[in-house]
């Protein structure tokens, strides 16, 4: 049996509630590089530009879910090609899962002390700096 539709109402307070959520993520829960701190919430993604490399949108499922690939662009915010963005997406889906973090274990937050001293690495960090040395490969 098929699901019903979502109406307009729903999915307009689903990427409501996205947005305060990833908003809520990066404010409290995340180590972001200075190069990442350029950023945009809209329609349950963020998108992170690193001006003259490239533009990259993500977005989770829940609060503490992890990250998940939704786009990859260069830096004008022009389309790679598929097979580009096809293989930045394995990479950083590989990397979303390896350095995934249990947020529990942060009752205090999570900061770059903390992830080390659990031997944990940040996400984002890691992403980042994947896709710094992997982008002059890529073009």
């Amino acid at each position: 049996m098929p699901l019903p539709p979502i109406s307009p109402s729903n999915a307009l307070a689903t990427l409501k509630s996205l947005n305060t959520l990833l908003h809520l993520r990066l404010t409290l829960h995340e180590v972001i590089p200075l190069p990442l701190f350029n950023y945009t919430i809209a329609d349950g993604k963020v998108t992170f530009t690193v001006p003259n490399e490239w533009q990259l949108t993500i977005t989770i499922t829940d609060e503490f879910g992890r990250w998940w690939f939704v786009d990859f662009k260069d830096h004008n915010g022009n389309d790679v090609g598929e097979k580009m963005k096809r293989r930045v997406q394995q990479i950083l889906e590989d990397a979303f899962e390896q350095y995934k973090i249990e947020y529990g274990l942060f009752p205090m937050g999570v900061t770059e002390e903390s992830l080390r001293s659990m031997n944990k690495k940040a996400p984002l960090v890691e992403v980042y700096n994947i896709l710094r040395m992997t982008s002059i490969l890529l073009y």
